[in-house]
């Protein structure tokens, strides 16, 4: 199975790159991509967009000559946990990256873990869900304790270690609907890479832990995948 869609491209906004849209038009046009979203550094990077770039993004047409485009942005992660876009931005766009940059100070895992949870907090503040992925049930297990004691029973596991009878809990938490009309609670789920087929339909957060581990992507058996890029 193939997924035509490159979901990370960066235009002349990014001072490093050479493309513009109508040109990564063209380019998907010929090899087949049918969809892709521009996704430009956000404006603490010194090579990054301005902040007027994504506020002009709504002239960008949904459907260019038949490929459909995303409006979409990589944003900074701060130290204190906010990104260097305004709430304002993130409204207008369809897609937000968010990564560590090196325009800032240089944090230990434990301290990264903080701002992540600060950003966890931030969605689930706004009632929706989010989607933490870990390399390996090992590292899943060292988070546990810890999201656990801050969410409680907000907080789901997802992983091939799990039981079928609790990997049935977290899908029928994830599809409920309630009867009376009323919304659940938000709701963390901690997994490895087979969590991003989970019904998850109030996703508001991916939190892509040590997405440089190569366990993220597996070659062997089918189905064949990379967990972080299909996040």
């Amino acid at each position: 199975m193939q997924y035509p869609v490159d979901l990370h491209t960066h235009t002349i906004e990014s001072h490093h790159a050479y493309s513009t849209i109508y040109e990564y038009v063209q380019i998907a046009k010929a090899n087949g991509t049918k969809m892709f979203a521009t996704t430009d550094h956000g404006p603490d990077l010194t090579d990054g967009a301005h902040p007027f770039h994504f506020n002009n993004m709504v002239v960008i047409p949904r459907i260019c000559e038949g490929i459909a485009v995303l409006r979409g942005a990589e944003a900074n992660i701060r130290n204190d946990g906010t990104i260097d876009l305004t709430d304002y931005h993130m409204t207008r766009l369809d897609i937000v990256l968010a990564g560590f940059h090196p325009c800032y100070e240089v944090l230990s895992k434990e301290k990264n873990t903080e701002i992540y949870i600060k950003l966890i907090d931030k969605y689930l503040s706004l009632e929706k869900d989010v989607l933490y992925l870990v390399p390996e049930i090992a590292m899943g297990n060292h988070l546990h304790q810890r999201l656990k004691n801050r969410y409680g029973e907000q907080l789901l596991v997802f992983h091939s270690s799990v039981t079928q009878a609790n990997k049935k809990l977290v899908r029928d938490v994830l599809t409920y609907n309630n009867p009376e009309g009323g919304k659940r609670p938000p709701v963390v789920v901690l997994g490895t890479r087979s969590s991003v087929f989970l019904p998850m339909e109030n996703l508001g957060l991916v939190v892509i832990d040590e997405e440089h581990d190569p366990s993220f992507k597996q070659d062997d058996p089918a189905p064949r995948y990379n967990g972080r890029d299909a996040a």
